[in-house]
């Protein structure tokens, strides 16, 4: 259980503390199980500070089962770019929750209503 639990924000937090530049954590799902991919670039005291927080630091209500590490060639965005997704991200997440919270509530309001004109009659 690494989705919906803080999980990219708790290592994006420890890597804006580490100093480290660049940034990019995404949610996966493999084969039905949830994974958590994150890179981050740093020196090598930044990268290991890194892995031993991300071995031994887990958001509240996370379960994790491995951690792994591999190297990686490529781009990572920088950290500010970063913030800027997440930020997009989250806010489209409370948007799309918003909108299915408002359809219950007046769901339960068309209920009620019809419940006030059971009642009356």
């Amino acid at each position: 259980m690494v989705h919906e639990v803080g999980y990219r924000l708790h290592l994006l937090v420890k890597a804006i503390e580490l100093g480290c530049e660049r940034f990019f954590a995404r949610n996966q799902l493999e084969d039905g199980r949830q994974l958590l991919l994150a890179l981050t670039e740093g020196d090598e005291f930044q990268i290991e500070e890194f892995k031993r927080f991300a071995k031994n630091s887990r958001p509240e209500g996370a379960l994790v089962e491995t951690v792994a590490f591999e190297d990686y060639q490529g781009p990572v965005m920088s950290v500010d770019r970063y913030l800027h997704f997440f930020i997009a991200d989250q806010l489209n997440t409370g948007i799309t929750a918003l909108l299915r919270n408002d359809r219950k509530q007046d769901e339960m309001l068309e209920k009620q209503d019809h419940l006030l004109e059971t009642q009356e009659k």
